[in-house]
């Protein structure tokens, strides 16, 4: 009996030790638990973590920049089958991206979490030091009919609302969306603050 009580609490630890290992290792764009429901209320929180660090400004090798606000999926640079605006490079294809401005909407706003939910599955995202987020594909899927995905940003007083329209992903498109440089979009910049 002794014996077997040993073996017991030696089957516990292992258990704990590895239940802790797979929670040290969710980081920038592993799936997360979506289980605070407060609405996209920009707060931190389990679903929502607080600015970090951002990682250096990716910077393209055709102009040069990181391409601040401006389109980069509905501009035909990072959609399926295109080659990039300039130069014949090709493009990674993006599935979501855009740009989050500092509070004032001066400047960029970078280390913030950007949280993509679709299909019930919640991944995020950190903006570089340019204030950019790009989800390339296939890591989190394009949003559908049948599929509607959600943006949420956190740390921003302004939190985006509502689904996005199956296939556009891009936040800094025009229209109706976040566009800041040509073309400009109705919603105004993203905003968030560190």
């Amino acid at each position: 009996m002794i014996y077997r009580g040993s073996m017991t609490r030696i089957a516990v630890v292992v258990a704990l030790v590895l239940a802790s290992s797979v929670w040290v290792a969710c980081d920038v764009g592993t799936v997360l638990a979506n289980s605070s429901g407060d609405g996209g209320s920009g707060s931190s929180g389990p679903d929502c973590p607080a600015a970090q660090t951002p990682v250096p400004a990716h910077v393209h090798a055709v102009g040069g920049t990181s391409n601040l606000g401006m389109s980069c999926i509905s501009s035909g640079c990072h959609l399926t089958g295109m080659t990039g605006s300039a130069g014949g490079i090709p493009a990674p294809v993006f599935n979501y991206a855009g740009t989050v401005f500092n509070a004032t909407g001066s400047g960029p706003a970078g280390g913030i979490n950007v949280l993509i939910t679709l299909n019930g599955a919640t991944k995020k995202w950190l903006t570089d030091a340019d204030g950019n987020f790009y989800v390339e594909d296939p890591l989190q899927a394009a949003p559908t009919a049948l599929m509607q995905a959600t943006v949420k940003v956190c740390q921003t007083p302004t939190p985006m609302t509502g689904t996005l329209a199956a296939g556009n992903g891009d936040c800094n498109a025009g229209g109706t969306c976040h566009g800041s440089v040509s073309p400009i979009g109705t919603e105004g910049k993203i905003t968030g603050t560190m």
